[in-house]
C-alpha cells in the first residue's frame, strides 16, 4: 500500500506522510500491517509473528484496536493541543499505554480462542503528531528514527535479547548485529496477558522526519543509509526507495516504512530561542549532562520546564531551601554571596544542581540582569523519571559524583593553602 497525503491534523502542524509495506523477496505472505488515521495524526506499524497466518491477524488486530481506543478518547488529545501542560501530556501518555494494553488483551484473547493461533503476537511502533510535538510508543524491535537537520537518531530502543545484553555491557553494538539471537524479542503485543509499552513525548521542529519501520528495513539499513536516502528523497518516494534498498540487500523479511514530516503550525508562535535543538544543545554544555546521548536528553526534557523571568528578578535566594536546578537558555543573570557579586551567567550557565541531592539552603543568590528564559529541573520529577530509566540515573549519578569529587579536591586544596599560609 502506498499513500502520499498532506494533512492538517486538528490544532496540529501540517504533516506530510507516505507509507508502503512489501512482502520482501524471501517470504510468501506479509505479516506487517500499517495504519494511518489522519484525523488524529496517528501513524502505526506492526510486525506480526506466529505462523499459520496468525502474524497477520495479530498485527492487523493490534493496529485497529489501538486506533479504536485512541479515537474513543480523542478529547484528551484536543485538551493537550490547546493546553500543553504536564498533566495533559501525562493524560495522552496514559491513553497510549492503555490503547496498547487494550490491543494486547484483544490479541491474547483471539489466541486463546483458536489453538492454531496460540502464541501469536506482534511488535508495534507508533507516532502521534500533536501541535506541540509528537508522542512515540513501541513494543518489540520495530523502530522509529528521527531525521532532524543533518542527523538521524534512533528514538526507540529495541525490546530484544541482544539489546538488553548491550545495555548491560555484555555485548558490543557490533557483536549484537551478528548475534545468532538477534531477532529474539523480549516484549510483544498479545503473547502474554500483560505487556508494558514504552511511551514518551518529543519536542518537534519544522521539517523533522520520522521514519517508522519494521525490522525488515532496519536490519538492512544503518543511520547513515537513512540519512543519505532521506536527504536526497521527497517524502512521497522515500518509503518505496527504502524498501527497494532492503530487498536489494536480501529482503529476507516483510518490509514496512512510513515517513512522517512535520511542517509549520501557522497558528502557533513559539519563541525562537525555545526550540528542541536549542534546549538539547544548551543542556549538553552542562557537565552533568555531557555524557547523555540524544535519547537520554530527550527523556530528561520531559521533566524540564521552560520558565521565563523578568529583568532583576530573584530566581533563588541565599539561605532559602530549594531542590530545583536551573540552566539559562537565554538572557543573563548574576550570582552573589553575602551581597558580593561572584559570577555572571549567560546562556548555558547553570546553578542549583546540588539541590537535586537534597533540599538544602542555597549557597548564593541568583538574580536576572535581563529578561531570561531558563530550563528548570525539579528533584521529585527527576527521581520519578530515573525510577523508570535506571540507565539514565546511573549516568547522572557518575557525573554528579565526579562534580562532587572536583569540589572536594578544590576544598582540600584551599585548606592546604590556608594551613601553609599560617605556618
Amino acid at each position: 500500500m502506498q499513500e502520499t497525503v498532506e494533512i492538517n491534523v486538528a490544532s496540529a502542524p501540517t504533516v506530510k506522510h507516505s507509507g508502503k509495506t512489501d512482502v520482501g523477496i524471501q517470504r510468501d505472505h506479509n505479516e506487517d500491517f500499517l495504519l494511518v488515521d489522519e484525523t488524529i495524526g496517528l501513524f502505526v506499524v506492526c510486525d506480526g509473528m506466529g505462523g499459520h497466518a496468525a502474524g497477520e491477524v495479530a498485527s492487523e488486530a493490534t493496529a485497529k484496536a489501538v486506533v479504536e481506543r485512541i479515537q474513543a478518547s480523542s478529547d484528551s488529545l484536543s485538551t493537550f493541543n490547546q493546553t500543553p501542560q504536564k498533566a495533559n501530556r501525562e493524560q495522552v501518555t496514559a491513553l497510549l499505554e492503555d490503547a496498547i494494553e487494550y490491543a494486547n488483551r484483544k490479541v491474547f484473547q483471539l489466541a486463546q480462542e483458536d489453538q492454531t493461533r496460540h502464541g501469536m503476537g506482534t511488535t508495534i511502533v507508533l507516532v502521534l503528531v500533536c501541535r506541540h510535538g509528537a508522542f512515540i510508543a513501541h513494543v518489540g524491535d520495530s523502530r522509529i528514527y528521527l531525521h532532524r537537520k543533518n542527523e538521524v537518531h534512533q528514538v526507540t530502543e529495541d525490546h530484544s535479547l541482544v539489546n538488553t545484553l548491550v545495555q548491560k555491557g555484555v555485548l558490543s553494538r557490533e557483536d549484537a548485529e551478528n548475534h545468532p539471537n538477534a531477532n529474539v524479542i523480549t516484549r510483544a503485543v498479545g503473547v502474554q496477558e500483560y505487556v508494558e509499552a514504552e511511551v514518551r513525548f518529543l519536542d518537534t521542529e519544522i521539517n523533522d522526519r520520522f521514519i517508522i519501520c519494521s525490522d525488515g528495513l532496519s536490519d538492512y539499513t544503518s543511520k547513515d543509509d537513512l540519512h543519505t536516502f532521506s536527504t536526497r528523497t521527497d517524502v512521497a518516494d522515500l518509503p518505496e526507495k527504502l524498501i527497494k534498498f532492503a530487498n536489494a540487500r536480501g529482503g529476507k523479511d516483510n518490509i514496512t516504512a512510513v515517513v512522517v514530516q512535520v511542517g509549520e503550525d501557522e497558528t502557533a508562535s513559539p519563541a525562537p530561542d525555545v526550540t528542541a535543538t536549542k534546549k538539547i544543545n544548551v543542556l549538553k554544555r552542562v557537565p552533568l549532562f555531557q555524557n547523555l546521548d540524544f535519547n537520554q536528553i530527550s527523556l530528561l526534557l520531559q521533566v524540564i520546564r521552560v520558565t521565563k523571568y523578568a529583568n532583576n528578578e530573584v530566581v533563588v535566594r541565599e539561605g532559602e531551601e530549594g531542590d530545583d536546578m536551573y540552566v539559562l537558555l537565554g538572557g543573563e543573570a548574576e550570582v552573589s554571596v553575602n551581597g558580593k557579586l561572584v559570577a555572571n551567567l549567560k546562556a548555558g550557565g547553570h546553578f542549583g544542581e546540588m539541590g537535586l541531592i537534597d533540599k538544602a539552603p542555597r549557597s548564593a543568590t541568583v538574580t536576572t540582569t535581563s529578561n531570561a528564559v531558563m530550563l528548570v529541573l525539579k528533584r521529585p520529577e527527576l527521581f520519578a523519571l530515573l525510577r523508570r530509566y535506571p540507565d539514565l540515573g546511573m549516568k547522572l549519578f557518575w557525573s554528579l559524583l565526579k562534580k562532587m569529587n572536583t569540589r572536594l579536591r578544590q576544598s582540600e586544596s584551599l585548606i592546604h593553602d590556608v594551613v601553609n599560609a599560617e605556618k
